[in-house]
């Protein structure tokens, strides 16, 4: 209260390492811990510091679940509510190593933000491949979500020969034997209807499969082989 000025703390709940839940906010007050999505959501707190030697307890984490039930079963949680790191909303809000490790084991934990965010830090690291940003205008996971990377008028870094005259969305995931999620596949159609809408892609556009145009596997066979069924794609280069 003092140092940011705020008239509460910033957090819903607070989770401390001697097994205890603390009440901040509660249910029904907006916290101020995340720009942006305070209104719709609750902000849950570790206490403690977890990107170094500390992991969090197994004692706090089954009082994660039980908050998270609670809040479900009272209906202060949807039922279909997701799980978010707070780095996944606004990097400047660290929430360590070890903790995102153990909130990946949770199934509401939404781990395509958790992979499309390393896949970011990777094509930006000097000692990989030293993009600017990541390489993809868009990534679809199997949550269903699309997820901007360079959007619709920046220049990609994907297709070396093809990065200035074309849009690229990515899927999260390999695809080599089993096909994608139908939300997945729902996530890039829509993107393509969007982009037609919008006027970023030609009503003639052509869709092609990244192996089409680079020696590589992807997309994966079961992936490619249900994108060639799709309109505008073309084997004509």
């Amino acid at each position: 209260m003092d140092g940011k000025n705020y008239d509460d703390i910033t957090f819903n709940f607070l989770i401390g390492g001697d097994g205890q839940i603390y009440e901040g906010r509660n249910w029904y007050k907006i916290g101020a811990h995340t720009h942006g999505y305070n209104s719709k959501s609750q902000g849950i707190a570790f206490i403690g510091d977890y990107n170094y030697a500390n992991k969090p307890t197994e004692k706090q984490m089954e009082l994660l679940k039980y908050l998270l039930e609670y809040g479900a079963r009272h209906k202060q949680l949807s039922e279909s509510y997701k799980i978010y790191a707070s780095e996944q909303l606004d990097p400047v809000s660290p929430t360590g190593k070890w903790l995102i490790e153990a909130l990946r084991t949770l199934p509401q934990f939404t781990k395509c933000m958790y992979q499309v965010k390393l896949i970011q830090e990777f094509h930006a690291d000097p000692n990989s491949r030293n993009f600017s940003d990541i390489a993809y205008q868009f990534l679809v996971g199997g949550d269903g979500n699309a997820y901007e990377g360079r959007g619709w008028t920046k220049q990609g870094a994907h297709t070396k020969g093809f990065n200035v005259d074309s849009i690229c969305i990515a899927f999260i995931g390999t695809f080599i034997v089993a096909p994608p999620p139908a939300a997945q596949l729902s996530a890039a159609q829509q993107l393509i209807e969007l982009g037609l809408q919008e006027n970023y892609l030609a009503s003639n556009y052509s869709l092609y499969g990244h192996r089409q145009l680079a020696p590589f596997e992807s997309p994966g066979k079961a992936l490619f082989d249900i994108i060639k069924t799709w309109p505008h794609w073309s084997n004509k280069l």
